[in-house]
């Protein structure tokens, strides 16, 4: 009689090292991203700032990496971790706050409404006031903490539902689960409900994880929730169909910029206990 031996080492890094996304954040936060080199097993894999990579045959990628533009190693481990840590089916890491915000507002098309929380990042207001609306793209701001004025703010021009929660600068609290709700309530641009967009920078996915109460995508700046020393921002989403887009215009982070929020993000557990400790 012969018994199954258990798995060894020669099963792939992925599946030695991946994670079970039903651990706690702190340990998701450890280990999301973060698997060692597979190339060389290094524990503290290379940044690859190479642009272009050989196949093993004509359209044939190793790996699915073609392009620096639209592939990285280095990026896709942020990628991986900020998604894991978000709940999230996908995640982008862009090269800077102006990137995402600007890659995410064009799901909503000339003539499409986007509702905007009435209190919101300063550059955020700007793009959606001086640039989408003389485009033809309608913008209106909501008091997104009451639901009858975004329940009368719905219509069928409502392509996306934008806000914060804290929001910056007054630290109100919006319902993501209420406000995603009553999107999925209405019928908006295209015959489709809106999509939710919440920018989760001010409590991270360590307080919030604004997918799991509904929302479309969640994104937020590295220099907020990873403390790292450059901007990365990085949308995960909950559902890659409806936002495809996103994924299609690429304003894609350095790989050196990349790898410092994914480190930094380790801790990240511990450093919003000590500034909710410290409020």
């Amino acid at each position: 009689m012969s018994q199954a031996q258990p798995e060894g080492p020669g099963r792939s890094f992925a599946k030695r090292y991946e994670v079970d996304e039903g651990w706690q954040l702190d340990t998701l936060a450890v280990h999301a991203g973060q698997e060692p080199d597979e190339l060389t097993g290094a524990v503290a894999p290379p940044i690859y700032q190479t642009s272009t990579y050989a196949q093993d045959g004509v359209g044939d990628p190793r790996g699915g990496f073609e392009y620096a533009r639209t592939q990285n190693p280095t990026r896709a481990r942020l990628e991986r971790a900020v998604a894991t840590l978000e709940g999230a089916e996908h995640g982008i890491a862009f090269a800077s706050g102006s990137a995402a915000t600007v890659t995410i507002a064009e799901l909503a098309a000339p003539d499409e409404e986007i509702l905007v929380g009435d209190d919101v990042y300063g550059g955020t207001f700007r793009y959606f006031d001086k640039v989408l609306r003389p485009r033809g793209v309608r913008i209106r701001f909501v008091d997104m903490t009451s639901r009858d004025a975004l329940t009368e703010a719905l219509s069928e021009r409502t392509r996306l539902v934008w806000f914060e929660t804290p929001t910056n600068p007054w630290l109100k609290l919006v319902d993501i689960a209420r406000v995603a709700e009553a999107a999925r309530e209405s019928s908006g641009a295209r015959g489709e409900h809106p999509i939710v967009v919440v920018d989760n920078t001010f409590a991270s996915p360590a307080i919030q994880r604004p997918i799991e109460l509904g929302a479309d995508i969640a994104f937020h700046s590295a220099t907020g929730p990873c403390r790292a020393r450059r901007t990365t921002p990085f949308p995960a989403e909950r559902d890659g169909r409806r936002t495809r887009p996103v994924r299609l215009l690429p304003r894609p982070a350095r790989p050196p910029d990349a790898r410092a929020p994914g480190r930094a993000a380790r801790t990240e557990r511990d450093g919003r206990r000590e500034h909710a400790g410290g409020a």
